[in-house]
């Protein structure tokens, strides 16, 4: 092989190295999210973390006293839990719909597809727009030897708007 082919090879050679390494890092950059997208999902998650705690505690406040509690800061844990979104400091929604039906409500700055796209099976039920969303809860009452006892909460996948 001559000198000038090689050169010639190696010159090709490079200038292809040079133009995938570029598009691998350009489509790289495409797909990443935003730094200020990326800081909304991580809020969106944990809003939909907080939520999750706040239901926990108003359902094991069910349980112990037989009724839901009238407000979330008469829970005997809030002091431990987030009441507010941490971004905005406006309170988590709660609303007593009956006896045996709560809602929770959030402000969420994306859709959940985003949002929670990697959340764990057993929260993929909090799916939400962008915007105010409430997710509602029923709790249902068995008879079990003459006693009510309180069945496994049932989440709904209502979300009003």
């Amino acid at each position: 092989m001559s000198k000038g082919k090689t050169a010639r090879s190696s010159l090709l050679f490079l200038l292809v190295s040079i133009v995938l390494v570029s598009a691998a890092v350009a489509f790289g950059l495409w797909i990443t999210p935003s730094p200020s997208t990326q800081l909304e999902i991580e809020l969106d998650k944990q809003r939909v973390n907080d939520l999750i705690a706040l239901a926990d505690a108003v359902l094991s406040y069910r349980r112990t006293n037989g009724r839901f509690p009238v407000a979330l800061n008469s829970l005997p844990e809030s002091a431990s839990l987030r009441l507010a979104d941490r971004q905005t400091g406006a309170a988590y929604g709660y609303n007593l719909d009956s006896l045996h039906e709560f809602r929770l409500c959030a402000d969420f700055a994306m859709v959940s597809d985003i949002a929670v796209k990697s959340s764990p099976p057993e929260i993929s039920g909090w799916k939400h727009q962008a915007g105010h969303q409430c997710f509602a809860f029923s709790v249902g009452l068995s008879a079990t030897k003459g006693a009510a006892k309180i069945d496994p909460v049932a989440f709904k996948a209502v979300i009003f708007l």
